[in-house]
């Protein structure tokens, strides 16, 4: 039995395929991305954790608390605290209840790291 190529070209196995024009591309990428590990993955990551208050006052429970810019997002506890996993960097804390003044707190998370963010709100 004599085995030909389909349509009489050679090179048309899977390697060439993904190695070709725009899969080699891929490829690169794909083999790129297999070298991060999951502590590399963490590291690019951080945590902001805080509390929310009355000015002068106790805590603020089911506060809406939100990095500006992003879709990451939770409510504070009875206790009026919060986490949040984001992204390392320089992030804008926003801090929503109804009734009070919207707050905003700039932080720095740093890579593995916390920063912390209490807000006081006002009337």
């Amino acid at each position: 039995m004599t085995h030909h190529s389909r349509n009489g070209r050679r090179g048309t196995g899977w390697p060439s395929r993904v190695i070709g024009s725009t899969g080699g591309l891929a490829l690169a990428l794909t083999l790129g991305l297999a070298g991060l590990t999951p502590s590399a993955l963490r590291a690019q990551n951080g945590t902001v954790q805080g509390r929310v208050t009355q000015t002068g006052g106790g805590p603020i429970a089911n506060a809406q608390v939100s990095v500006q810019g992003m879709a990451l997002g939770t409510t504070t506890g009875q206790d009026g605290r919060f986490t949040l996993l984001v992204p390392a960097g320089s992030r804008t804390i926003r801090v929503l209840v109804i009734g009070y003044k919207v707050g905003t707190l700039q932080v720095t998370v740093p890579p593995n790291g916390t920063a912390t963010a209490d807000v006081a709100l006002t009337r």
